[in-house]
């Protein structure tokens, strides 16, 4: 009776405290469901009163923000009805709302000030953006997230309208893809690319952080000044400027990590072989050696654990910036490394640029020098069905070893009657593809300016690259499929050389509230 006794209480101090934690619990719950506001609103034009998508809301002083969607409203959670509310939006100013207890704030943006004063390259000169006439966007250095990106194309991923930005692929250094105003051919949808005043094939080897400014002509008009190399589109990009003063040193460092956030879930050898053998069994055969006794086998290789791992990336510039009444200078240092998320891939890229101007009187002399280096260990291709290191990764039986010592190379494989894929560990150990791309653009040019508004300018430019590029195969024997007896070496030597030379003649003059510029 004693032990029933104590028993009881045991159980009904066990029922109290559950009741109790389940009540403070409850309690807890209710108190943070309070404490958390939900304020609601919309965006809006101040002087169009037209809805405006994409405005990004802040509480001040922390990272919880949203953006507004294609109607101009939002929605943000907040836990002080004292918080303040931080609306920002390219062009327009910066406005800071305190909640004070309100669930719906409507807020008007207004058009920065200084916006339609704002100086545009349109080609062989420029104007204010109030006078321009065609469809152009413009981003300064401050939009740019020039750190925490590969190249410049991911820089201004997202940035102008209609402007398309797209990976061109997985492998580090790949570089984007770029549209403007979708794709308008069957063939080539490359804008031109203009770097002070140069043409360049891409802007993948530029480093983000040596950028000024860069405008994207969208419309017809751009062929006026560029003909048909403008069919797609142009991208004037212009690199920082010296300015007066004393000399101003930056030095920019950035560094993280990345990896796969998911991987796919595959089987293992033991429920691999058990679904192989009921396969087999239903066709009327023999099951496949390698799927014997499917217990025994256990999990077998899970290969993507094997391809794939946590990828550093490092970035640092170094920059140095000034000037005086007639000359001004600006350098930088820029060092970019980044690791593929799949072992032996890797990029890097060395940047060295110098551009500087000196005017004396009536006449005006400057240069860009910009230096490119980059080195890349490619993803190599994979013979066999797997098509790819990832795809072999995902379709090789995990009851395969990765490893064989009396094969040749030292890798096993695929082998029997089963489908041919490569071991993507042994491909990529193996097969050896690096390449070597080394570049210089260089451009000088003098200008005049003679009588009332009237400016000759003469540009000499040139664009340099070389492309080297080794293939390495040794000798292996991978499983039962894959021999190479022969160690293969080949190589790749590309030369590109653009010139250019320009004359024009500008005549500017401003009447009042108008000008011309001719």
């Amino acid at each position: 009776m004693k032990k029933k006794n104590v028993n009881r209480m045991k159980n009904l101090e066990f029922f109290i405290k559950s009741k109790l934690a389940l009540s403070i619990f409850i309690l807890i719950s209710c108190i943070s469901m309070q404490a958390q506001n939900t304020i609601t609103g919309t965006l809006r034009d101040s002087k169009t009163n037209q809805k405006i998508p994409g405005v990004t809301v802040t509480i001040k002083g922390s990272t919880n923000a949203t953006i507004t969607d294609f109607d101009g409203t939002y929605k943000i959670n907040v836990a002080d009805s004292k918080e303040i509310l931080v609306f920002t939006y390219i062009g327009y100013t910066t406005i800071e709302e305190a909640i004070n207890g309100r669930d719906v704030i409507d807020v008007s943006l207004n058009e920065e000030s200084n916006a339609l004063n704002e100086v545009v390259i349109i080609g062989y000169g420029s104007v204010k953006k109030s006078g321009a006439t065609g469809a152009i966007s413009s981003l300064k250095a401050k939009q740019l997230d020039a750190q925490s990106n590969t190249n410049l194309g991911s820089a201004i991923q997202g940035k102008v309208a209609g402007v398309s930005v797209e990976s061109a692929g997985g492998s580090p250094g790949s570089g984007t893809r770029i549209q403007i105003r979708g794709a308008g051919s069957l063939n080539n949808n490359t804008p031109l690319i203009l770097v002070d005043d140069i043409q360049v094939t891409s802007m993948n080897s530029l480093s983000p952080s040596d950028i000024e400014s860069i405008e994207v002509l969208k419309d017809a008009a751009a062929a006026a000044i560029y003909g048909s190399r403008a069919a797609n589109g142009v991208i004037i990009i212009t690199t920082k400027n010296g300015k007066k003063g004393d000399i101003k040193v930056t030095l920019d460092v950035f560094g993280g990590f990345a990896s796969v956030s998911k991987k796919l879930s595959l089987l293992n050898q033991e429920e691999w072989a058990k679904v192989s053998n009921a396969a087999y069994t239903a066709a009327g055969k023999a099951p496949l050696y390698i799927a014997l006794n499917p217990e025994v086998g256990g999990a077998g290789v899970n290969y993507q654990d094997e391809i794939f791992t946590t990828a550093p990336t490092q970035n640092y510039s170094l920059g140095f910036l000034g000037g005086s009444d007639n000359l001004k200078y600006s350098m930088s240092l820029n060092y970019f490394n980044q690791e593929g998320i799949i072992k032996e891939t890797n990029y890097e890229r060395f940047n060295i640029r110098v551009k500087s101007d000196y005017k004396k009187g009536i006449f005006k002399i400057g240069e860009t020098i910009l230096l490119t280096k980059e080195k890349r260990k490619e993803l190599p291709g994979v013979p066999g069905q797997g098509r790819n290191v990832l795809g072999s990764a995902i379709t090789m039986i995990p009851g395969f070893a990765i490893y064989d010592e009396d094969a040749i190379g030292g890798y096993g494989g695929a082998s029997g009657p089963v489908t041919d894929i490569f071991n993507p560990v042994a491909a990529l150990n193996l097969f050896d593809v690096t390449s070597d791309t080394y570049q210089a653009l260089l451009n000088t040019y003098v200008e005049a300016g003679f009588f009332d508004g009237f400016k000759y300018k003469l540009n000499f430019g040139a664009t340099v690259s070389e492309l080297k590029r080794d293939n390495y195969t040794p000798r292996y024997e991978v499983g039962g499929f894959f021999k190479n007896l022969d160690n293969d070496l080949s190589h790749l030597d590309e030369f590109n050389l653009y010139t250019q030379v320009e004359n024009t003649l500008n005549y500017t003059k401003s009447f009042g509230k108008n000008y011309v510029n001719v």
